[in-house]
């Protein structure tokens, strides 16, 4: 969704299933790592604290398993 100065919200795209795609290639849901985020979120007060936290635990080439 974005807002225009013209036109006002406008929808750009819409998923009937938001998230599927990266559920599959992880072979894992999202609650997981939903979950470790919340749990971390309060000693994450800076972009670069958040950003070296997803590398360090959602990394590339790494399968959740959880």
């Amino acid at each position: 969704m974005v807002l225009d100065q013209d036109k006002g919200p406008l929808l750009l795209e819409l998923n009937a299933r938001p998230g599927l795609a990266i559920q599959i290639a992880n072979a894992a849901g999202l609650m997981p790592r939903v979950k470790l985020v919340e749990a971390h979120s309060q000693a994450l007060p800076t972009v670069e604290a958040r950003i070296a936290f997803a590398r360090e635990h959602f990394p590339a080439n790494l399968t959740v398993s959880q």
